[in-house]
């Protein structure tokens, strides 16, 4: 059994520290099932992040894992006009 945690944003936004341009990946397997980083969690981080004077160029959420380093550099790719 896997379990997610989301983490606090304020440790979100200390590890951003220095970098202003963000582009999401959620996951749309195991962070979905749990409300850890599903669609509707990624899009309200976006938003959080936005907020806070991140600029976020972009999100997706992945029906695969995106815990798979494979996967996550594959939808980087897939988004490098946007991730820049």
């Amino acid at each position: 059994m896997i379990i997610t945690e989301q983490k606090e944003f304020d440790q979100v936004l200390r590890s951003l520290a220095g970098h202003e341009r963000v582009f999401l990946i959620g996951c749309g397997i195991c962070a979905a099932t749990w409300g850890t980083g599903g669609e509707k969690e990624t899009r309200e981080m976006a938003a959080r992040l936005v907020e806070a004077g991140k600029d976020c160029v972009g999100w997706i959420v992945t029906e695969e894992a995106a815990c798979d380093a494979r996967t996550t550099r594959r939808l980087l790719k897939w988004n490098r006009e946007q991730v820049g």
